[in-house]
């Protein structure tokens, strides 16, 4: 191979100024990304 990129195994949840909010590892599991949506959602919601 003469090109290869790395990706990082991570989803990234910020805000729109770029502020981190969750760092979620990459799994098979859906579960492992919806409950942090979910729970973000909510916080947001509620401010």
């Amino acid at each position: 191979m003469e090109y290869a990129v790395d990706h990082s195994s991570y989803f990234y949840f910020v805000k729109p100024n770029g502020e981190l909010l969750e760092k979620v590892p990459h799994t098979l599991n859906p579960n492992m990304v919806s409950e942090p949506i979910i729970r973000l959602t909510a916080q947001t919601q509620t401010q």
